[in-house]
């Protein structure tokens, strides 16, 4: 569907979240990447070591380790050895990326 950036984390033990979210930030080592939908980038494959996405109402934040990210045709695919649930809060204003 135009307009959205479709998201998977997945860990060793399975798939942990997948779906529609309307942006993403990572925290890497070189600093922060903000991705949003219908963004033409082609990110190959980046280590991050911390997740936020808004996704269905919700601000979901992971702490990731030995982590990699790559955005290809929208979609947004993490690999991580772990990923830890940070915070999950209901969005009552317009979300602010970091």
């Amino acid at each position: 569907m135009p307009g959205t950036l479709f998201v998977e984390l997945q860990t060793p033990h399975g798939v942990l979240l997948e779906g529609a979210s309307e942006g993403v930030e990572m925290r890497t080592n070189d600093g922060i990447i903000e991705i949003r939908p219908g963004q033409d980038s082609q990110l190959s494959l980046v280590s991050t070591t911390e997740i936020t996405l808004r996704m269905g109402g919700k601000v979901l934040r992971y702490a990731l380790k030995n982590a990699a990210a790559g955005l290809r045709e929208g979609r947004l695919t993490i690999l991580a050895e772990t990923a830890r649930p940070l915070v999950e809060l209901d969005v009552v204003e317009e979300w602010e990326p970091s």
